[in-house]
């Protein structure tokens, strides 16, 4: 009989002997680094027999899953509940979110071909149309004279569309018939001459932005408006221009208009201040000026009388916003709280490991005490209440940097809350194979990302280099990668190949060899030993029942305990007042009570 100062200890010899005990040393078990023990069975000074057994039944219970613990417990698991609720209300929040933003683009985008089609001459509807290839080459002016008519063009609608466009559109001025100013912002380098007659030039690099204020001079819808000429209000007012030195001309509008959309019960009327640039691009001056037409629009108070609105309907939509932050707050508290119960868990254990057996816990065993899953929450969580917060305090405009920030919020935190959802999957065995093979394969998984992104970085650049002077989808290295990868996918091959644009033998032959060789290599070796990384972790998870790893020593303490899920040990918190349960539930010590 050996007596350990915290309470009686019985082991017979030839156990100590099987289990290379060593002896007893202040009443805790010294064990070389190199050995480990299987069997915890014995006893502390420090630890009393029903002490360890008590932490091994809070380690037990620890590590049960929600559904166990109901069992155990027969407590109904809310915090499941909650989450669920808190799942419904920020995917309905979301839901409305999205479905404004996109109410929103649909009608800027549909805004853009409006003022397309009304400011830039020439302009035809095919354009609109997004198809690869292009239908069409770039919108560009060529002549000097095309240059001068396309701006006067512009004006001459500026001052006209209140009469002509079917949208109400109004000026941005101080009177209803006054056409809002039009500005003239030159960019050029400062000194710029070129005569390529010779061969030479005198150009100063230093570039300057030069702006040109064009108050109209007549009412709006004025026949004098027919005939005027930005050339000559240039010349009026000692301005030119020199396409020599000339890099970019901005030509820019400002007007008013209400979006209205259906009026049904989700909208309501909508004031914006719409910004129209139109940009002469010169950058490269190769003789081609392209055309492009950019409109920005600022939200702006409304005032005006609705009949039959639904003013309910947007109070309803302020309080799904209050219970997301409300909901959100409270699940953060319950993350956090029960972060911190892990932590101070984790380090009482690993305490009484290294204080009653000699043993460091294993790194692993120590991660075992932090849920990621819960993190995951805590974060979601966080990204929600930000972008409900943002959502409350400013006005809601789909066009400002504001809005983007917590639609991102909003985006990362619902797509977060989502994959939340795999921890509760995770507690069926046929759901968690599942989960499992994505956590065995994911370190190869990462190793051979690695190589794969070197060797797919290598044929980007290798592409760009060699390609991209003759080949539309290698212009960028970005372009280059957007077309390697869908290659990868198998889209768009034939048009790939068929595109190039040279004559040089050598590179039409290096184009067939280069992209038979990565869709080859890529298709048939990369993919393929990606998904045998994955097949390989299923097979090993499938052949371990589910995943069973091997022990470690936390494991294999706690499998010691006698006590099942059902046992009424665990419901001995039935009894407890509610005060006891209030304090229970805010406890953060480190009390050896295993229902904590």
């Amino acid at each position: 009989m050996i007596a350990g100062g915290g309470g009686d200890l019985s082991i017979q010899s030839e156990d100590m002997e099987n289990s290379g005990y060593r002896g007893v040393s202040g009443g805790c078990i010294n064990i070389t680094s190199a050995e480990r023990i299987d069997s915890f069975t014995i006893s502390a000074t420090t630890y009393s027999t029903e002490n360890r057994d008590a932490f091994r039944r809070q380690l037990k219970y620890y590590f049960m899953n929600p559904i166990d613990k109901w069992k155990s417990k027969k407590k109904f698991p809310w915090k499941i509940v909650f989450q669920m609720l808190k799942l419904f209300i920020v995917s309905m929040q979301v839901y409305y979110i999205g479905k404004e933003m996109s109410r929103f683009i649909t009608h800027q985008s549909n805004m853009k071909i409006t003022f397309r089609e009304l400011f830039l001459e020439d302009w035809d509807p095919v354009r609109e149309v997004m198809t690869y290839p292009p239908a069409a080459g770039p919108f560009a002016v060529y002549t000097k004279v095309k240059f001068y008519e396309n701006i006067d063009f512009a004006i001459k609608a500026l001052s006209n569309i209140t009469e002509n466009g079917l949208g109400s559109f109004a000026y941005d001025s101080s009177a209803e018939d006054e056409v809002s100013n039009i500005t003239l912002n030159i960019k050029r380098f400062s000194t710029g001459q070129a005569y390529p007659f010779n061969y030479t030039y005198n150009y100063n690099k230093a570039v300057v932005t030069e702006t040109v204020t064009i108050r109209p001079p007549y009412p709006a819808s004025d026949p004098k408006w027919h005939d005027f000429s930005i050339e000559k209000y240039l010349e009026d007012h000692k301005k030119s221009l020199s396409f020599d030195s000339l890099i970019k001309l901005k030509l820019q509008m400002c007007l008013r208009t209400i979006y209205l959309d259906e009026l049904d019960q989700e909208n309501r009327p909508k004031c914006y201040r719409v910004f129209v640039t139109i940009n002469f691009d010169n950058y490269l001056h190769d003789g081609q000026i392209t055309v492009s037409l950019e409109a920005h629009s600022q939200r702006q108070p409304c005032n005006g009388n609705l009949d039959n609105s639904f003013g309910s309907w947007w109070a309803s939509r302020r309080l799904i916003t209050f219970l997301v932050i409300i909901l959100c707050f409270s699940s953060a508290i319950l993350c956090l709280r029960s972060l911190v119960k892990s932590i101070l868990l984790r380090q009482k254990a690993i305490n009484f490991f290294h204080q009653c057996y000699n043993i460091d816990l294993s790194f692993q065993d120590r991660q075992e005490f932090i849920d990621t899953w819960i993190i995951l929450i805590l974060v979601n969580d966080i990204l929600l209440i930000f972008g409900s917060v943002i959502k409350l305090t400013k006005t809601v405009d789909y066009s400002s940097t504001a809005t983007n920030d917590y639609s991102v919020l909003f985006g990362i935190g619902i797509l977060m809350t989502w994959l939340g959802l795999l921890r509760y999957f995770s507690f069926f065995d046929k759901f968690n194979i599942v989960i499992l093979t994505v956590k065995k394969a994911f370190p190869d998984i990462m190793k051979f990302a690695i190589c794969a992104v070197l060797l797919y970085i290598g044929f980007c650049l290798c592409g760009w280099i060699v390609l991209g002077p003759h080949h539309l989808k290698f212009r960028t290295p970005s372009q280059t990668s957007e077309c390697l990868f869908s290659l990868l996918n198998g889209d768009d091959m034939f048009a790939t190949f068929a595109t190039l644009d040279t004559k040089e033998p050598l590179v039409w032959w290096f184009s067939r060899i280069y992209l038979y060789l990565f869709i080859s290599l890529f298709i048939y070796v990369v993919l393929s030993l990606f998904i045998s990384i994955i097949m390989d972790a299923w097979d090993i998870i499938k052949s371990n029942c589910g995943g069973l790893q091997k022990a470690t020593d936390l494991h294999k303490f706690i499998d010691e305990c006698p006590d099942d899920i059902y046992s009424e040990i665990y419901q001995d918190e039935q009894g407890k007042s509610l005060m006891v349960r209030v304090k229970s539930f805010f406890r953060l010590g480190n009390s050896l009570d295993p229902l904590l």
